[in-house]
Formats: structure tokens, sequence, C-alpha cells
């Protein structure tokens, strides 16, 4: 019974020194913390803000809206010259120039976000 008592008191000792070392700034388990929260609103509105795929038809045309997939699909494969080449075959010199001014020169890997980063 006293061996009990004394890992009882022995336990609680530790709880209580645990808990007085955690910092009381402790974000609470499962609360995503205020960066989170204000980059997953920003996410949402960008979301509910980018147009459908109907509205981008109809302002662009199925032809340019089509290009640009295959375009974008060619920038990802790191394949900038082809996706330069098809722009202005096909006569659509802005999307010529957004491809020159996404992935400039040969060199480097294009991230998805357009940016290049530079291969070691």
């Amino acid at each position: 019974m006293r061996a009990a008592a004394v890992v009882a008191i022995a336990t609680c000792a530790a709880v209580i020194a645990l808990a007085a070392a955690a910092p009381s700034h402790a974000q609470p388990v499962g609360q995503p913390t205020a960066e989170q929260q204000t980059w997953r609103f920003e996410s949402e509105e960008h979301q509910r803000s980018a147009p459908s795929w109907l509205e981008l038809i109809e302002q662009y045309g199925l032809d340019r809206v089509d290009r640009a997939i295959r375009v974008d699909h060619l920038i990802h494969q790191g394949r900038c010259r082809e996706a330069r080449e098809l722009a202005n075959a096909e006569g659509d010199r802005n999307m010529a120039l957004r491809v020159r001014q996404i992935c400039p020169g040969n060199t480097g890997v294009v991230t998805p976000r357009g940016r290049r980063m530079r291969e070691s």
C-alpha cells in the first residue's frame, strides 16, 4: 500500500513538472495556428475567385484555352522552347511572351509556380 502511494505521488509530481515546463503559449492540439488559418482563408478565396473552364472558354475561345493547356504542359515538362514555338506558330504573341517571362534561358527546371531553379 505504501509503495503504491509513493508511486502515485511520484507520478503526480512528474505530471506537474511536465505541465510547468510546457510553454504557456502552446497551441492546443488539433487547432491550426493563425498563420495556417490565414493561408487556408487565402487559398479558399483564390479558389472561389478563379474562373471556371466554361468562363474561360466563353471569354477566350476554345482554341486559345486548349493552346494554353498544351503550352502549360510543355512548360512543366521543362520544354520551354517548344512551348514558345507552339504559341508563336499559333499566332499568339502574348502567350509566347508570357512563356519567355516564365522560363527565360535554357537552364534550370521550372517549378509549378513558374519559378526557375538552377540544376546543381
